[in-house]
């Protein structure tokens, strides 16, 4: 499957997301001036459109449908209750594609610049949906150089602007998570694997804050409290911790967060973000590795 599929998959998605609602016709007078419409067509053609449906659902999981009543028009399914991650891949569609088209607005929106992956992120899903083993050559932040070896695409995860690779590694035997801005570079290999039946990159990241899914001096996910400061709880609420977060109160009426993670290293920096506006209350290793590391930050600052 070509990159250039991939593009007409995000522009049909994109159009339709961007609508409240669109009809076959106002599709079709769309594609009739898209630049990805090569062949000058003056429609896009009925059984094209939905091949390209169908492929949306299968690789994305986001389903296209139809309003029988009335003049037919189309709208993906349920896009209020669409988890957060395919949401935030519909925005990223829109904002680029609107940018590209109005090179005015450019001037007016500002986007966190973060280390590209784009190139490599046709290629996987591709491979993903396929199932084709690929060769990657991985650097990650911590080695001199880059190693090559083999991996089987499972599943992609964005967090925080980037975007991370869950694969098998047939030479360690395991599952890892890779950072597509780490990635050297990727061939797509001939072998074909299988993918397991039962695997759902949401249920591996689902006791995760970010993408670590385990925390050595943790191992598994623990129940959290955190005594919140009042004046940070509205943030909270709107960008929760964790899909896991529940909001009650203390005595005093100060809010409690408590949440069902793994403790891992990316969440207790999190946690230490927001300094005095949040107190760990349990579990308790998790409570003197914080003041462990406030400790060793006033080493530093202490003169």
């Amino acid at each position: 499957m070509s990159a250039n599929l991939f593009k007409r998959y995000f522009w049909l998605m994109d159009v339709i997301y961007r609508s409240n609602g669109i009809t076959r016709e106002e599709i079709n007078r769309k594609w009739a001036v898209s630049e990805l419409n090569e062949r000058k067509e003056n429609e896009l053609p009925e059984r094209t459109f939905h091949r390209y449906r169908e492929a949306i659902e299968n690789i994305f999981d986001i389903n296209i449908v139809c309003d029988r009543h009335g003049d037919k028009r189309y709208h993906i399914e349920n896009l209020d209750h669409l988890d957060i991650t395919k949401k935030r891949l519909l925005e990223a569609f829109a904002i680029n594609n609107l940018t590209e088209k109005h090179l005015l607005l450019d001037r007016h929106i500002s986007i966190e610049e973060v280390p590209s992956s784009e190139k490599y992120l046709m290629p996987i899903l591709n491979a993903m949906e396929n199932r084709q083993l690929l060769k990657i050559s991985y650097q990650n932040f911590y080695a001199e150089k880059a190693t090559s070896f083999p991996v089987e695409p499972w599943g992609l995860k964005h967090f925080r602007q980037r975007w991370y690779m869950v694969g098998y590694s047939p030479d360690l035997d395991e599952e890892r998570v890779y950072g597509l801005d780490r990635i050297q570079s990727l061939e797509t290999l001939q072998k074909k694997f299988e993918m397991p039946d039962d695997f759902s990159v949401n249920e591996y990241f689902n006791d995760s804050f970010g993408v670590y899914t385990y925390y050595p001096e943790f191992g598994k996910a623990v129940t959290v409290r955190l005594r919140v400061d009042p004046n940070q709880i509205a943030y909270l609420r709107t960008v929760p911790f964790h899909h896991s977060q529940m909001e009650t109160t203390d005595a005093h009426g100060n809010p409690i967060l408590t949440l069902h993670l793994i403790p891992s290293y990316d969440f207790i920096h999190e946690l230490l973000k927001y300094g005095e506006g949040i107190e760990v209350m349990e579990p308790l290793e998790l409570r003197e590795k914080i003041a462990e590391q406030i400790k060793e930050m006033y080493k530093i600052y202490h003169y």
